[in-house]
């Protein structure tokens, strides 16, 4: 069964996200399994700067 809206969201606050052909902000985490999480605006704006700090 198929949905009448398809949405995605923050894979970190549940946030819904507006994804269009050119925006989205992804993190993809390569090892033993390749998983992609899908962040709004305000989470990766705070994983960025996580890993401003960490280095």
């Amino acid at each position: 069964m198929k949905h009448q809206k398809e949405w995605c969201t923050c894979d970190r606050c549940g946030a819904e996200i507006k994804k269009g052909i050119l925006c989205g902000n992804s993190v993809t985490r390569n090892g033993v399994f390749n998983t992609t999480y899908d962040l709004c605006y305000k989470c990766m704006e705070d994983f960025e700067e996580f890993m401003r700090n960490d280095s």
